[in-house]
């Protein structure tokens, strides 16, 4: 019986998301409660990355940490605003910059959790940047790692290469939930540049098998299930359409003009148009990679 009103209360938060998917919002930064002792902290723009922490009785967990240093200290003070408890683990889930470089704000958590290759990556990318005062991740895994903190069973999983060639997402299964990082965008175009589309792809389609009700985005609004399939939908077409125009003898900037033209209708409303343009210059060097052209 009490398992049965703990769910009513989350279909309840579940459609109370998905309703202010119609609203507009004055704050470029709002951190809201998707579910019990459980807070989003959500960039409107769609350039930061959302941010999620677990509140527990044992500590806090928190996925993915924002772009900016200042914006990792916004994310601690937000924590602090609803408790006490120490920071005891953090998870990055790629190492894109909007991800990891809050990280400096939880330099003293002694778990920093990453895929192998976003660790890797994010060394890379600070070294070739010159970014000074970055936080690494300090535990890392290669395919599955399964966390018990105050009685929350989270699983840590890598789906291959996909958004990145690190990438993992949270699977809370008591709740139901899947805290997304990059694999999964609601109504902001990805970006894609160290994107591998059909890998990408299956991975959506194993995330819609698993048994999950709430989905939080890397970026967006978070949502039900139907979040997934959207994201899984734009590649498809983003594949579709620019295999159709190497078909057609096409080069790169017919290919570019022709799929923008297809793909701006049914986008048009989504942040971040100016990356159409990159996602179908990366589809062409993956789908003409596979045919040798």
């Amino acid at each position: 019986m009490r398992a049965r009103i703990e769910w009513r209360r989350v279909g309840l938060m579940v459609l109370g998301w998905l309703a202010l998917t119609g609203v507009a919002v004055a704050e470029e930064v709002k951190t809201i409660e998707i579910l019990p002792h459980i807070w989003t902290v959500h960039s409107t723009g769609g350039t930061d990355s959302n941010a999620t922490f677990i509140i527990t009785d044992q500590g806090v967990m928190v996925i993915d940490t924002s772009m900016t240093p200042e914006g990792g200290r916004h994310l601690r003070d937000e924590i602090l605003k609803k408790t006490g408890k120490p920071v005891t683990h953090v998870v990055n889930t790629h190492h894109h910059k909007e991800n990891v470089l809050g990280n400096n704000a939880f330099k003293d958590c002694a778990s920093i959790i990453a895929h192998r290759k976003a660790q890797k990556n994010m060394e890379a990318v600070v070294k070739r940047e010159g970014l000074r005062d970055a936080t690494f991740p300090n535990l890392v895994f290669d395919s599955h790692v399964e966390l018990t903190l105050g009685g929350y069973l989270l699983e840590l999983r890598h789906p291959g290469p996909a958004h990145t060639n690190g990438d993992l997402y949270v699977y809370m299964p008591t709740w139901r939930t899947i805290i997304a990082g990059g694999l999964v965008f609601n109504e902001v175009l990805p970006d894609t540049r160290d994107s591998y589309i059909d890998p990408w792809i299956d991975a959506l389609q194993k995330m819609e098998d698993v048994d999950a009700e709430l989905i939080v985005p890397g970026h967006g609004r978070p949502g039900g299930k139907q979040l997934i399939m959207k994201a899984k939908h734009y590649l498809i077409l983003l594949k579709r359409y620019v295999n159709f125009e190497l078909d057609q003898g096409h080069g790169l900037n017919d290919i570019i003009k022709n799929v923008s033209a297809r793909l701006k209708e049914p986008y048009s409303g989504w942040l971040h148009p100016e990356r159409m343009e990159a996602n179908i210059r990366q589809a062409f060097i993956e789908y003409s990679a596979k045919r040798g052209t």
